[in-house]
């Protein structure tokens, strides 16, 4: 929720290259002698949630026009400015933040007890805090985040004093300490001077590297896949037909025994709970809402996991080398068709439902033809879509197994 700003700050820090947006807050309320809740409300945002100490999970990844509004009339930052410090900016990129929205529901009730999460497992250079002073570089939340090229280390993962990756209370009575760990722990701060922290070194080849991926994540420079340039958000497809060739090249050039199978997108027990199938299972029971990219016309066709095991053991056991099958689940649907069927299984009804906006290059359809494995190697689709969904029961009877992958994943 964004409300209109109390004041106009009366000393504003710029901010830095780079630099993610609850940096910038943790500067700013030193700069103003004050603590971050003091800022954060200045700012126009409203960050109630279970806790008053706590910010919500979206906080810091995406920055509507509102918000941006709202920031550039309490400090005079431009909105541009302020959207370059939100991880918005890699979205499409290196990123999918689709559907990522500040003080959502979902994100109030995963926070709760939780501490400050724009900093909660980030890693860190102590050099280029040094320098900067204090300021957390955005790209550090980002999962291949591990060297810095500039001073060509291993970037701190955990305070070596208390061994958190530095989580950060909305204390209302403290200031924060920029160069210093900050972790609360049972009641105390944790003193570390991060500057003080011992580095690893890392090689030329792997900062190289890095600062390739960050270059590329930025949109400052083309990825380029087998010497041929890839969109945004064509990554990954494009990386797996490059691998399928690679590993077919083996088998017509040196006779290995190569078979490459391609699957349609996969459902059942076990299921990372980000996807659909398993978010939707796991909300719906606790009232929580659900959401749907677009329009809902986005078709897919889902294969269990069973049967795709079974599939690949018929390859393995029957299969010609140098070939390719395709393992498909039989039945097409559109999203919307899926949602419809979820809410069916779970007792709930479109109430529940949030159209969200689509994902950048959201493909308009996965499906594969099966009729090569089906002819050759006898394989069938198996379990009927609507009698998969029964595993439903599966995740009702493992919360301990799930849970706390859905919080990682938030």
């Amino acid at each position: 929720m964004v409300m209109l700003p109390l004041r106009r700050l009366a000393l504003v820090t710029a901010p830095a290259p780079g630099e993610s947006f609850a940096s910038w807050v943790d500067r700013l309320a030193v700069r103003n002698g004050c603590p971050p809740w003091t800022i954060v409300e200045s700012l126009g945002l409203d960050m109630r949630a279970v806790s008053g100490d706590v910010r919500t999970l979206a906080y810091g990844i995406v920055a509507p026009l509102e918000l941006r509004e709202a920031i550039k009339a309490a400090t005079g930052v431009g909105a541009e400015m302020v959207r370059a410090m939100h991880l918005e900016v890699f979205n499409g990129s290196a990123l999918d933040l689709a559907g990522v929205r500040a003080g959502d529901k979902e994100s109030v009730r995963r926070a709760e007890a939780r501490a400050w999460v724009q900093f909660f497992g980030s890693r860190a250079c102590p050099k280029c805090l040094v320098t900067s002073g204090g300021a957390w570089q955005m790209w550090w939340k980002l999962g291949w985040a591990a060297v810095c090229p500039i001073h060509r280390m291993l970037l701190v993962d955990h305070c070596p004093q208390c061994r958190v990756s530095r989580p950060r209370g909305l204390s209302r009575t403290q200031l924060p300490e920029v160069l210093r760990c900050g972790a609360i722990l049972s009641g105390t701060v944790c003193d570390q001077p991060i500057a003080k922290i011992r580095t690893m070194a890392a090689s030329n080849e792997l900062a190289e590297r890095q600062h390739l991926m960050l270059e590329v994540a930025m949109r400052r420079r083309p990825a380029l896949i087998a010497a041929l340039r890839s969109p945004c958000g064509g990554w990954r497809r494009n990386m797996e037909a490059a691998a399928d060739l690679l590993a077919l090249s083996f088998h017509r050039t040196h006779g290995l025994d190569v078979r490459v199978t391609r699957c349609s997108n996969n459902y059942g027990h076990h299921h990372y709970p980000e996807k659909i199938i398993p978010l939707f299972i796991t909300n719906l029971p606790d009232g929580l809402p659900v959401p749907l990219y677009g329009t809902g016309g986005n078709i897919r066709d889902g294969l269990h996991i069973d049967i795709h095991v079974a599939g690949i053991e018929l390859v393995r056991l029957g299969g010609r080398p140098g070939e390719v099958y395709h393992i498909g689940g039989g039945r097409e649907q559109t999203n919307k068709e899926l949602t419809g069927l979820l809410l069916e299984a779970c007792g709930r009804d479109w109430n529940m439902v949030t159209y969200v906006e689509d994902r950048k290059a959201h493909d308009t359809r996965y499906s594969l033809d099966h009729s090569k494995i089906t002819a050759e190697l006898g394989y069938m689709p198996g379990k009927d879509f609507t009698t998969g969904l029964a595993e439903k029961v599966w995740y009702r009877d493992n919360r301990l197994w799930w849970e706390p992958l859905a919080d990682r994943h938030c």
